[in-house]
């Protein structure tokens, strides 16, 4: 996140209503969360050492948690009053996450090094980067992974291209679950569905 977007959520009196706030401005919320997980293809019973980028209340992180019950997550985020929100959340869960307060764009100084995560996930904190710094994160999050590791984001996002219908959106939900992004320096793809619309391909 820039500097701007951290002091913004920096503020406990501004995010102690987030969540309910996301569940009014962004009512498919847990559905993508949802997906982003379901895409992920590993058994539950994996032992999965994941970085969640921008952590905020740990929403992601605790759907993620429960359903790898033997993995454990870094977040990461910038402001200390969300991980403060994420702690309380995640109380019960407390021994399988460690809290990293720090810009994720310097992410390869926050995190442990190169080809030590299975899985990096995200949701609704990567739209506040430009370009040029999306860019650069997701060439770190690649060194982070180990071969056959998965990055998944959940976002909203203005696609390049896009289809409707479900008759589009299964098929390439189909094709992810057979053929997740994985680790690969040549080619970063992604598919994200927001509000019946999807991206197959946003290649660097």
């Amino acid at each position: 996140m820039t500097e701007r977007s951290i002091a913004a959520y920096d503020v406990s009196q501004r995010v102690k209503t987030y969540d309910a706030d996301m569940e009014l401005m962004h009512p498919n919320r847990s559905k993508m969360v949802q997906i982003a997980i379901e895409v992920l293809p590993f058994p539950k019973t994996a032992d999965l050492r994941a970085i969640d980028l921008g952590i905020g209340t740990g929403y992601f992180t605790e759907r993620f948690l429960n359903h790898f019950p033997n993995s454990r997550v870094l977040g990461i985020d910038g402001a200390q009053a969300m991980i403060e929100l994420a702690k309380a959340r995640l109380i019960s869960l407390a021994s399988r996450v460690q809290f990293v307060i720090g810009d994720f764009r310097k992410l390869q100084e926050l995190a442990p090094g190169a080809g030590t995560a299975d899985v990096v996930f995200s949701a609704y904190a990567l739209h506040h980067l430009s370009r040029p710094d999306k860019g650069r994160v997701l060439r770190q999050v690649v060194e982070l992974l180990v071969p056959g590791g998965s990055f998944v984001n959940a976002d909203l996002i203005v696609a390049d291209c896009w289809l409707t219908g479900s008759a589009a959106v299964v098929p390439s939900l189909g094709r992810m679950r057979s053929s997740p992004i994985s680790r690969n320096k040549a080619t970063l793809g992604a598919c994200v569905l927001s509000r019946g619309k999807i991206t197959v391909n946003c290649n660097d």
